[in-house]
């Protein structure tokens, strides 16, 4: 086998790989926000059901929205670097899949968790202050 297929072979079970792993994240991160979901439901009932952990629900529902945020940022970075691998692996093999993917808007999914994630520490804080 000549060098250059070798090489062309490795490229395409990287981005095979690649493609793999853009599919997790993309899939993980709303298997997360379920889990959120989830998780912040117990505890919005349990501070609305026993006054005395009040407090405690709601500091530890910040402290988790703040733990999902930070979920969402590092999802986003690991899918935006397998992103750009595969763009160069297209050029290379002369594949256009990622090549013609639109620019996100203001309104991109990390963008929209975001959202959802800062209104939810919002939320607490009306969690906190009602009687």
């Amino acid at each position: 086998m000549l060098e250059d297929e070798k090489t062309a072979d490795h490229l395409k079970l990287e981005y095979a790989e690649l493609g793999q792993n853009l599919r997790f994240y993309a899939d993980a991160r709303f298997k997360w926000f379920t889990l959120f979901v989830a998780l912040t439901t117990a505890l919005a009932g349990a501070s609305f059901q026993f006054d005395d952990v009040k407090k405690i629900a709601v500091g530890a529902g910040i402290a988790l929205t703040l733990a999902f945020i930070v979920f969402e940022r590092r999802y986003g970075d690991y899918w935006w670097v397998f992103l750009r691998r595969a763009k160069e692996i297209e050029e290379r093999l002369g594949l256009r899949q990622y090549q013609n993917l639109k620019h996100a808007s203001c309104l991109s999914s990390t963008n929209v968790m975001l959202i959802v994630y800062l209104s939810m520490i919002a939320v607490w804080g009306i969690v906190l202050t009602t009687t």
